[in-house]
């Protein structure tokens, strides 16, 4: 496992999971008339949470491939191009 979290499949799957359960959450947060029940405050509560670990998967591997790609594009693996890629991804979330 520790050798394929890096790689580019797990973190693409790693995106994918996260936005398909973002895509499922927000139908059971939002009013959706094809789900025979109304949402309350504990499925709500509960999606908002498994909600919260979607979004850190998307910012998990978003991350670690826009890192992987400025190191190709020949910028340092240092500090400073780590606050930059931070700052950019958390701005614009």
């Amino acid at each position: 496992m520790a050798d394929r979290i890096g790689s580019v499949a797990f973190l693409a799957f790693l995106a994918v999971a996260g936005n398909l359960t973002m895509a499922g959450i927000l139908c059971l947060i939002g009013p959706s008339p094809f789900l025979p029940f109304h949402a309350n405050a504990k499925v709500i509560l509960a999606a908002l949470f498994v909600g919260g670990v979607a979004y850190g998967f998307n910012v998990v591997s978003s991350f670690a491939r826009s890192s992987a790609a400025s190191r190709r594009k020949g910028y340092s693996d240092d500090i400073n191009t780590y606050v930059m890629l931070s700052g950019n991804l958390t701005e614009n979330s």
